[in-house]
């Protein structure tokens, strides 16, 4: 049975520098030579035009950079949520702030150096840290790193990231900053003192095996890519190969752990084509920024490659879309497809938590578009997120002492707000959040709501088999 099938649309929605730079364009080629149409989005209508102006396509490669309009691409894949995505809209602004970048790696066992977070612009209903700092280290809240440190702003976009070292070795500091021409970092050995007009992810300074930071370039779950680089903190030089006169990169092979790590980036941030930066030190890998969309600038083989993995992940979603097959030849015979409804299989759990009479104003809040309506919310999102700030702040109180009805809740949710906590945590399989509202005020907007958590019930791997093998 052929599984060839008509062409298919790929809509190509990012900033004009984006797609008009060599890598996008070595992707687009090799794509179209798959049999793909390639749909522009051009860069006026994406800044300009509404988003139902927008063509639809069968999948959409959209991704952020500097001026981006990622609100709107956001609405575009609300509006079209049948359209396979490469990676997914939604989930790259919180690749935008470290702090959410940090604890979403926490969250999934992913190493990271030991590192402090100093919000000075009220994230999460904080107040101001308590700021301590020496010549030898800094302290906020009682969370002490130790120079020689790393100050990362909290904006992913700010590559201005400064190191700083103790008394006892010079003092001073390195600037790093996007390349200048030869220039990657300078030493300032008069300034000492970390910056205080912002908010920073401070965390321990590590001496990388080989003065050498790794890159990795993922490709879905299929195919991944890493290469080296002198560290930029090394003399601020950057090295470049003779013959191009580009960076010197030495490609390089990631231990089995490395690549469980990239596995591992891919679901976490629900981006298939994502490069992130490992730092090797005394035989461990800690993972110390991720990027989103990443491409190789100059590896004729990792295009070819990359190209033919995500050949295969939109062909895949398109045929699941049901997009006809090719005609068969003339005297042949084409299965067109097979349906079967499998009732009863290997699966995981089904399983389920109901919250009643809720009347904190937060959860509230998210009925919003339509306080008649229930609201549905489903995998990693900002409401998703909301939710687990709130419960983690609910629950912090509840075990402090405070009574569950003062908070919004009933006194007999108090045993499952933990079990709550950790599912919105961990981002179980199946995770769906669905808020019922049941009482409103005289205006229409909703006093009162049911809150049901649901996860589970998706095929094991022997499920799996016993559908392919039927």
């Amino acid at each position: 049975i052929s599984d060839q099938i008509r062409s298919f649309s790929v809509g190509v929605c990012c900033m004009a520098s984006k797609r008009t730079s060599n890598p996008m364009q070595e992707l687009l080629k090799r794509l179209q030579g798959y049999g793909v149409e390639i749909v522009v989005f051009e860069e006026p209508m994406i800044l300009n035009d509404p988003v139902d102006a927008w063509p639809s396509c069968n999948c959409v490669i959209a991704f952020y950079s500097k001026g981006f309009p990622l609100d709107k691409a956001m609405q575009y894949q609300e509006k079209h949520p049948k359209t396979f995505y490469i990676n997914d809209i939604a989930s790259q602004q919180f690749i935008l702030d470290r702090r959410h970048v940090y604890e979403a790696l926490k969250r999934n066992n992913i190493p990271l150096v030991h590192h402090v977070m100093c919000s000075r612009d009220g994230w999460r209903g904080k107040g101001p840290p308590k700021f301590i700092e020496t010549d030898n280290y800094v302290e906020v809240d009682g969370v002490r790193v130790v120079k020689p440190l790393v100050e990362k702003p909290v904006d992913a976009e700010d590559h201005n990231i400064h190191f700083y070292f103790p008394e006892a070795a010079g003092g001073g500091c390195v600037k790093v900053f996007r390349k200048i021409g030869n220039k990657s970092s300078e030493k300032h050995p008069d300034e000492n003192d970390v910056r205080v007009d912002g908010s920073f992810i401070y965390e321990d300074f590590l001496d990388v095996d080989g003065k050498k930071d790794v890159k990795v370039y993922t490709v879905g779950h299929d195919y991944v890519f890493a290469e080296m680089r002198t560290s930029p903190v090394v003399d601020g030089i950057v090295q470049r190969d003779p013959n191009t006169g580009k960076e010197a990169r030495e490609i390089v092979e990631l231990s089995p752990e490395e690549k469980e790590i990239a596995q591992k980036i891919v679901k976490v941030f629900d981006q298939r084509v994502c490069g992130f930066d490992i730092l090797r030190h005394k035989g461990k890998s800690y993972v110390c920024d991720v990027n989103g969309w990443s491409f190789v600038k100059h590896c004729p083989s990792y295009w070819d490659k990359a190209a033919k993995c995500l050949y295969k992940y939109m062909r895949d979603a398109v045929l699941r879309q049901g997009l006809p097959y090719v005609k068969a030849a003339p005297g042949s015979r084409q299965l067109v497809g097979v349906v079967a409804l499998f009732r009863h299989a290997d699966r995981t759990p089904k399983q389920k938590l109901k919250f009643k009479k809720v009347t904190h104003p937060d959860i509230l809040r998210l009925l919003s578009k339509d306080p008649k309506a229930e609201a549905i919310f489903k995998g990693q999102g900002p409401e998703i997120e909301a939710l687990r700030g709130l419960a983690e702040r609910v629950k912090a109180s509840v075990d402090a002492g405070d009574d569950p009805s003062a908070l919004g809740f009933q006194p007999k949710d108090r045993a499952q707000l933990k079990p709550l906590l950790t599912v919105l945590t961990q981002l179980y399989e199946g995770l769906k959040v669905q808020i019922k509202p049941s009482k409103w005020d005289p205006a229409g907007a909703p006093t009162q709501c049911t809150v049901v958590c649901k996860w589970g019930g998706w095929l094991t791997g022997d499920g799996d088999e016993q559908a392919r093998h039927l």
